[in-house]
């Protein structure tokens, strides 16, 4: 084994990694900022065409905006929604997360449940959203 050759390889290892975690965190600064920005516009488009309107499209020519609602499911109180999995056997409820589509699906199907409620320790919320797909069909 060389040592000055692996002296110089860990000395060009360790500054490529420098280099990198540089780059990165210049990198994660400017999304950041750009996030900010897209979000800013995002609550803009989302304010501008409220709830009632009706509108779930809106064809521009710098794009289309697109406006759907998704039900969103968050668990509040973990032991007491878990014990709720335990005794209805309902673990596809679970994937790190609350499965919205499992949540709604129950609130929305389960003759048990006719007043349409979350199982315990669950609240549901919608959240609306908006995407934008550019002219001319490019993504």
């Amino acid at each position: 084994m060389d040592l000055k050759k692996m002296t110089q390889i860990a000395r060009h290892m360790v500054d490529l990694r420098d280099k990198k975690a540089q780059l990165t965190a210049v990198f994660n600064a400017e999304v950041a900022k750009i996030d900010e920005l897209y979000d800013k516009l995002v609550q803009m488009a989302l304010a501008e065409n409220g709830t009632d309107s009706g509108v779930h499209n809106i064809a521009t020519e710098a794009g289309t905006l697109m406006f759907d609602e998704k039900t969103r499911a968050n668990v509040v109180d973990w032991p007491a929604f878990y014990a709720f999995i335990v005794k209805n056997g309902r673990f596809d409820f679970l994937h790190r997360r609350v499965t919205d589509a499992a949540v709604s699906e129950y609130v929305r199907d389960n003759p048990d449940n006719p007043d349409e409620t979350p199982p315990d320790g669950v609240s549901l919320f919608t959240v609306r959203t908006v995407t934008v797909r550019r002219a001319g069909g490019k993504a």
